[in-house]
């Protein structure tokens, strides 16, 4: 009797503990799909350009179907006049093909810029900090981690 309970006991055992090892094998499955999908995202660090100063990060991220370029919290860039956030396939701007997201409201902190439905990425190499006033790039980083991926689709 003791031997047939210590049988029905462990096999209970191992029947709750079964599921549970799922669930957290595919909690573990997300949270990795989550960090691999945030490491395709297209991010990058600002550097200054032509002696002016900018630093920080940014990412594109898409959420309900719509993408935007934020920048990060620690993005900073010295003062200038007209200064326009700016994807291009070249680092200089007047360059074929440029796409501007919009012009800079603060010159440091997180900002967001849409991201125009049916953007295809791949198209740009660059994300230009780009005085529109002077013709000159006051920073710029390039379109890292997934911006040579397809088309996104919006």
């Amino acid at each position: 009797m003791r031997i047939r309970l210590h049988w029905m006991a462990m096999t209970f055992s191992f029947l709750c503990a079964a599921p549970l090892a799922a669930q957290q094998t595919d909690a573990m499955g997300k949270d990795a799909m989550a960090k691999d999908a945030m490491a395709m995202a297209p991010h990058g660090t600002f550097s200054g350009a032509e002696g002016h100063k900018a630093k920080g990060s940014y990412e594109v991220v898409t959420s309900n179907g719509k993408s935007e370029l934020k920048l990060g919290k620690d993005f900073s860039l010295e003062r200038g006049p007209d200064v326009y956030v700016v994807l291009s396939p070249s680092e200089r701007v007047p360059a074929q093909g440029a796409l501007y997201l919009g012009r800079l409201t603060r010159f440091s902190g997180e900002q967001s810029f849409a991201v125009p439905d049916g953007t295809d990425l791949g198209d740009y190499s660059y994300v230009v900090l780009w005085c529109k006033k002077y013709s000159v790039p006051m920073g710029t980083a390039a379109l890292g981690g997934g911006a040579m991926m397809d088309k996104m689709n919006h």
